[in-house]
């Protein structure tokens, strides 16, 4: 097959099929080691399955990453520090597949940066990241660790099977608030800019560098408003702008398009984007991204004529054994790590109903950074401050699935365990707040459920696709919440009612609130950083604190309580509601548990996307 000589206005057709992946989180093969069992949910060794079926009808497809694909597994936990481990399981595995970029994701930042350093430089490909910049330290521990961009030549094959070289530019670019989470560690290091800005410039540079085409890795959810300068979700932006060809969009977790052509909940901007194709495969290896640009040069130049866009679940496909092969030492060595036995636990501990009440999955954690922080503050002056702890549900089903829970059997603890209460390594962090500031705090918490009609049936409680890991729970104050009442904050922070009170009959040892007395408020550093918009959360109201990470800190709680949990520190409860229902969904397992006896739960039915349906009421 020769290269092709064209003449300037050839209306000869060339294809360059790109597939991508993003949001992997170390899942690299089919195994829960949460439970400890073979699961059927997605891997990265499935998708190199559908990586091979793609490669042998475009042989010369590109093959790239769209960043948080470093952690979230029992597989990247077991292989750190990374300096005294062999290579890097996860780069292994994309070293193996030929990897052609790879873009960073805010939760590689979560990593130290001899971590970050050690597995970065075991990858084969260009590593990107276009706005994050490195300031100027005489000892700067990220220089040089990636890229602003990159050009790749791609080869193409027209549709009379002949070929061509085409520039293929590439950038990268992840939400700037990753400055604000993971503060602690990067925040006196790197600057970042805003997306859309950089993927302007980084775009417009790559074309005046010969680029032809230009792919956006945009580590980015979609935001059906105008862009902000500085926003977190920003891939229907960068989408906009004329100098990006494609764009692969993660972050967020979900899938777009939709599979079987299923769009009825895609917003009518991402739609209307004909002229840029968009690919989000998913999270944790569910999906394949599929691009495929159509090409001809004219005058010289590159245009694109026509666009495929797709993705591909991995659920249906084996997993290619070559890779299964590569991984298996990896493998056993992860499984005999997330078996030591770290603790006890009394009763078994489930996030199955977490969203509609105060449950040990959550309260075990709370306990955890309250025990810590006493003990830490004991002789000092902020031991005379009232002291509370805000916990999330890690694992909570929504966008992760009918599997997405936490469930740990009562009994001996395997280390396994604590990665299921806490699925990232964050650290604690400690907030400064009044009383009035706890407040809005809580609103903002209560803004992950729909506002119920009193005497109504059957409403759906919350929005399936919204992410409960963003809904706090504080311990050490009783609290009701009235769902009849309208949310005072949207979901993604902003205020939308200034009128709207939501949570009633605050207490804090049996005393209404005192808004302008000062509490400390234990959280993790992402929630401290502004992650996901709570009122409050800025690192000028941070205290100092010794690092201590909270999966450390839970392991020695379990050690020294024996996993009983202290009933006493008080909670949340909804307020009563007569004649009226809402429904949720929640995992399979849950419809063998014993329902508790504080709630009125019923199961209603099994639904055929695997969850199962119940049914909260209140008399």
């Amino acid at each position: 097959m020769s290269e092709a000589v064209n003449p300037p206005n050839s209306q000869e057709s060339w294809d360059l099929t790109i597939l991508a992946t993003s949001d992997l989180h170390s899942a690299m093969l089919d195994f829960d080691y949460f439970s400890d069992r073979v699961a059927s949910a997605g891997s990265l060794a499935r998708i190199a399955t559908l990586i091979k079926f793609a490669r042998e009808r475009s042989p010369d497809c590109l093959l790239v990453d769209n960043g948080d694909f470093l952690l979230g597994t029992p597989l990247a936990d077991a292989h750190l520090p990374a300096r005294h481990s062999p290579v890097n399981p996860v780069v292994l595995a994309m070293n193996h597949l030929k990897y052609d970029a790879v873009g960073l994701g805010n939760h590689e930042f979560n990593l130290r940066h001899e971590d970050l350093r050690t597995i970065l430089e075991q990858i084969d490909c260009p590593v990107l990241c276009s706005n994050l910049d490195a300031l100027p330290f005489a000892e700067q521990p990220y220089a040089g660790l990636w890229r602003r961009s990159v050009i790749i030549n791609a080869r193409l094959v027209s549709d009379e099977k002949r070929t061509k070289t085409v520039k293929v530019g590439l950038f990268s670019v992840l939400p700037p608030q990753v400055i604000k989470w993971d503060a602690k560690r990067i925040g006196a290091y790197l600057a970042a800019q805003d997306i859309v800005a950089v993927s302007e410039q980084a775009a417009r540079e790559l074309k005046e560098e010969g680029a032809d085409i230009v792919l956006a890795l945009a580590h980015s959810g979609f935001s059906s408003v105008n862009h902000v300068r500085g926003s977190e979700n920003a891939a229907l932006s960068v989408a906009r702008l004329s100098t990006v060809d494609a764009v692969v969009a993660g972050h967020v977790h979900k899938v777009f398009p939709l599979p079987d052509c299923n769009q009825s909940s895609i917003s009518s901007e991402i739609l209307c984007l004909a002229e840029t194709p968009i690919v989000m495969p998913g999270a944790f290896g569910s999906h394949l991204g599929f691009l495929r640009l159509s090409l001809r040069q004219i005058e010289n130049q590159w245009q694109v004529t026509g666009k495929h866009s797709k993705v591909i679940p991995s659920e249906r496909v084996k997993e290619d054994p070559s890779l299964v092969a590569l991984l298996s030492k990896a493998h056993k060595h992860t499984l005999a790590a997330a078996n030591v036995i770290v603790g006890d636990l009394e009763d078994a501990v489930h996030s199955y109903f977490s969203v509609v009440l105060d449950d040990r999955a959550v309260r075990l954690v709370a306990e955890a950074k309250l025990d810590h922080l006493e003990r830490e503050f004991a002789g000092t002056e902020l031991a005379s401050l009232p002291l509370l702890a805000s916990v999330a549900p890690m694992k909570c089903g929504g966008r992760g699935g009918p599997g997405h829970y936490t469930d740990i059997a009562a009994g001996p603890m395997p280390a396994r365990a604590i990665a299921d209460l806490q699925l990232f390594a964050n650290e604690l962090s400690v907030l400064r707040l009044t009383g009035a500031e706890i407040l809005e705090w809580l609103e903002m918490s209560s803004s992950l459920y729909n506002q119920l009609i009193p005497g109504t049936q059957d409403q759906i409680l919350i929005d399936q696709d919204t992410a409960a890991y963003n809904r706090e729970a504080i311990y050490g104050l009783a609290y009701e919440i009235n769902l009849s009442a309208p949310a005072r904050y949207g979901r993604d922070g902003l205020l939308l009612d200034n009128t709207a009170r939501r949570v009633e009959s605050v207490t804090y040892r049996g005393l209404d609130i005192d808004l302008n007395q000062e509490f400390l408020l234990a959280t993790n550093e992402y929630r401290a950083g502004g992650g996901g918009g709570y009122p409050g959360a800025d690192s000028s109201r941070s205290i100092d604190i010794r690092p201590a990470g909270v999966r450390e800190i839970l392991c020695e709680y379990l050690a020294s309580s024996q996993g009983k949990s202290n009933g006493a520190i008080p909670s949340w409860r909804f307020k009563e509601l007569p004649s009226t229902s809402a429904i949720f969904d929640t995992g399979t397992r849950a419809e063998l548990l014993q329902s508790p006896d504080c709630v009125d739960l019923k199961l209603l039915e099994k639904r055929s996307d695997g969850f199962c349906r119940f049914r909260l009421k209140w008399h």
